[in-house]
């Protein structure tokens, strides 16, 4: 899957986005790739877990504060107390996806931030808060097999 988050892209990506080496998204397609699913840990400011979106169903959803709509051309995940975007994606093709937008906390209790043309980590006390991108495959692999993960802030 190419995913392209803020002015980043990644191809042969898996599909999981990490915060600090901890995965809080994940996006697959569904049987028939017909479908964008997406798995995702939400947690407060203070880095609790408040809900738990799995393969476009809600495992646990604190006082069912977020709603989730997906269709044929991507989702939307908002937070129904402030109406913000927590997690907007949209499809560009068979395997491309774009998150379009994006105001969500880290499991740390950091603030993420993406927008079309940026992704934001806001800084804690923590070195090397900066949001980066990485690509990488397994060693001895040499086949176009996906194997990155996106991690931010690590």
């Amino acid at each position: 899957m190419q995913l392209t988050i803020g002015s980043n892209r990644q191809r042969n990506t898996d599909g999981s986005i990490s915060v600090r080496g901890r995965r809080q998204i994940h996006l697959e397609w569904g049987p028939f790739n017909s479908e964008l699913l997406l798995t995702m840990d939400l947690y407060g400011h203070g880095g609790k877990h408040i809900a738990r979106l799995r393969r476009n169903e809600w495992t646990f959803n604190d006082n069912t504060r977020f709603d989730f709509t997906a269709n044929a051309n991507g989702f939307d995940l908002v937070d129904t107390k402030s109406s913000h975007v927590i997690l907007g994606a949209r499809i560009l093709g068979r395997d491309s996806v774009v998150i379009t937008q994006g105001t969500f906390y880290s499991f740390a209790g950091q603030e993420i931030e993406i927008t079309v043309e940026a992704c934001k980590v806001a800084t804690d006390s923590r070195p090397s808060a900066e949001p980066t991108a990485q690509s990488t495959k397994p060693r001895g692999s040499s086949r176009n097999t996906p194997s990155s993960t996106s991690d931010l802030g690590m």
